[in-house]
């Protein structure tokens, strides 16, 4: 999943897992096998012998159930809030940490935000972190408080609605974008698109690479030109035959003046 979270989390496993191989961890000298197993599978006893009273990472400590009661959730964002809480438990910082373990949960916590206002929008996103934080710092053993579990799955509901509704696309956890549309111009006659533009026709390829796509006017012999209608060589039409000027009639070019009678002034005839 990608989001700031998703990148957040995938540096504290690197960091879990540099540790560990390094033998410089918390938890002292490990595999990659023993490692894996940390992460992943229920925290056996070996919290128990090393903490005593509650412990404030591994089994029953309330940074675990705090990470296992996110995990429960069927929001991607969500449980990787979750997985980011127990990797940061796997290098045995606790969630009541001050100092560096303190920032890295604050920083995580504001990647959660930041994603969930991705995924809703900044005011129902800011909201619904506002009421899954709530409920982290309120719920006493939230992973396995019924209640505390009801409403985080009511909450859990506005991404499932949103999935359903097609706003968000459940591979990625987020809004799902609209598709790229190339739109094609529109070119005049003699032109070809090139990308978001039009250029002029070349029947070069080195100049215009869409050209060759269209073939060259065959050169037509000498006294005849090319006919796109009919894409032949064929010889001009004639020029149109020569007219008589302006008041004149006949035939070309025999051509006579038009005889004009002088019209009398009023009340008089010629005689």
């Amino acid at each position: 999943m990608g989001g700031g979270l998703g990148s957040f989390v995938n540096s504290l496993a690197s960091a879990a897992i540099s540790d560990c191989l390094l033998g410089e961890g918390k938890f002292g000298t490990c595999t990659w096998e023993s490692f894996i197993q940390l992460l992943l599978d229920p925290w056996d006893l070996w919290f128990s012998n090393l903490f005593k009273g509650r412990p404030k990472v591994g089994i029953d400590s309330a940074t675990d159930s705090d990470a296992l009661f996110l995990l429960g959730s069927i929001n991607p964002v969500v449980r990787l809030w979750g997985l980011g809480i127990r990797e940061l438990e796997a290098l045995g910082i606790p969630i009541s940490a001050s100092g560096i373990g303190q920032t890295a949960y604050v920083s995580l916590a504001a990647n959660a935000q930041a994603d969930l206002e991705r995924q809703f929008g900044q005011a129902q996103g800011s909201n619904l972190f506002a009421q899954y934080a709530a409920l982290i710092l309120h719920c006493t053993n939230p992973a396995s408080n019924a209640a505390c579990i009801a409403t985080r799955e009511t909450l859990d509901q506005q991404y499932q609605q949103a999935v359903n509704a097609k706003t968000i696309d459940p591979q990625t956890g987020f809004p799902i974008l609209p598709p790229t549309v190339i739109r094609v111009p529109t070119c005049l006659p003699g032109q070809h698109p090139v990308g978001q533009v039009c250029r002029a026709c070349s029947y070069d390829p080195t100049v215009n690479p869409c050209a060759p796509s269209i073939p060259p006017p065959p050169q037509c012999p000498t006294g005849t030109q090319f006919d796109p209608a009919t894409e032949k060589c064929t010889a001009p039409p004639p020029p149109p035959p020569p007219q008589c000027p302006p008041n004149t009639v006949g035939r070309y070019p025999v051509c006579k003046p038009i005889s004009v009678q002088p019209v009398p002034p009023a009340g008089c005839n010629w005689v």
